[in-house]
Parts: C-alpha cells; sequence; structure tokens
C-alpha cells in the first residue's frame, strides 16, 4: 500500500503538509466520483477517506492538514461525501469560473452554504481559476476574491495553468486582491 510510505515520507521531511485524497468526488470524472468508472458509492468514498486519514494520522501525527475537497456543486451535492470533523481540518472545494458571466454569488455561493451547513471547520477554495484570459479578468479576480472574503472563505489556491495561467499582470492584480483580503 502506498499509505505507510507515504505518511513516514512526511514523517521523515518533519514539516507540516496539506494532503487532499480522491478529491471531486462528487464529479463523474474521476474513477472514485460519483458515477465514476468504478461504481464507488459515497459510503466507500467517505469509509475510504477515514480509512487513508486515520492510517496516515497514525504515523505523520499532527504533521498532515487534511483538505477534504469536492467539486462546485452544480454536478452534484457534496453532503453525501462528508467524512466528518475528525478526519479533516479544512472543508476545501474546487470551482472555476469558466464563464464571463460567473461570479461568486452565482455560481460557488450555493456551494460554501452547503459546506457551512455540514462544518464550522475552515473553508478554502482548494483549487480555482478564471476563464477567459483577456480584457476584464483582472477586474473579475480582484472582484472574485473580495466576494470570497466577505462570504467567509479562509483561503484559496490559484490553478495556474492552461487557461487558467495569469499574466504578469494578472499575477499582480491577484496579489493586490490578496493582501488587501489579508489586511481587512
Amino acid at each position: 500500500s502506498w499509505l505507510q510510505p507515504m505518511a513516514q515520507a512526511v514523517a521523515a521531511y518533519g514539516h507540516p503538509c496539506w494532503f487532499t485524497y480522491a478529491h471531486e468526488m462528487n464529479g463523474n470524472w474521476y474513477p472514485w466520483g460519483n458515477g465514476g468508472q468504478e461504481g464507488v458509492t459515497p459510503a466507500q468514498w467517505t469509509a475510504s477517506w477515514q480509512h487513508v486519514v486515520t492510517v496516515m494520522n497514525a504515523i505523520a501525527g499532527d504533521l498532515i492538514t487534511w483538505v477534504w475537497a469536492p467539486n462546485n456543486v452544480d454536478v452534484g451535492s457534496a453532503a453525501d461525501y462528508y467524512p466528518g470533523d475528525a478526519y479533516l481540518q479544512v472543508a476545501g472545494f474546487d470551482a472555476y469560473l469558466q464563464d464571463q458571466s460567473a461570479t461568486y454569488g452565482s455560481f460557488m455561493a450555493q456551494t460554501v452554504g452547503e459546506i457551512k451547513s455540514l462544518t464550522g471547520k475552515p473553508i478554502w477554495l482548494a483549487e480555482t481559476g478564471i476563464e477567459p484570459a483577456g480584457a476584464g479578468r483582472a477586474a473579475r479576480i480582484t472582484s472574485f476574491v473580495s466576494d470570497l472574503k466577505q462570504a467567509g472563505v479562509e483561503g484559496l489556491m490559484w490553478f495556474n495553468q492552461g487557461t487558467d495561467a495569469l499574466t504578469a499582470a494578472e499575477i499582480s492584480t491577484l496579489a493586490t486582491a490578496v493582501n488587501a483580503w489579508n489586511a481587512g
């Protein structure tokens, strides 16, 4: 099994690490997902998550911060996949604004509401980006980060590849927006 060697590597490293496992499980594009190739049920997925966390924490102790990360609920509710507060430190989610008219409020607010109904753990946007590139994206970045902060989301991780890759100017805009988030 990969679990013990992975946990041993974290323990040997000796510094905090953030992990997620079998993310976007409420979507159907991964074998472990809802309706995926393996036919994994929410109960099976949850039991698997709990097993992985239990085994790795037994070896690596408190060096691992577990980030639960379903996809945005536009693909299906994440509630049936919630493994319980004892099995994570951060309730994350993955979502991208892929339409010019999409905003936090119109696309992600429902997901944050569902997560808040499940737990009081910190909520992070574990994987995100804004498409399309081009005119207007910098302004959308500023509004998006501000909206996340106002919604009580505590952090975000930008997927800076492919069509979500930012220009140098957009990186500066994102940095300014995050600095404003941190100052507030």
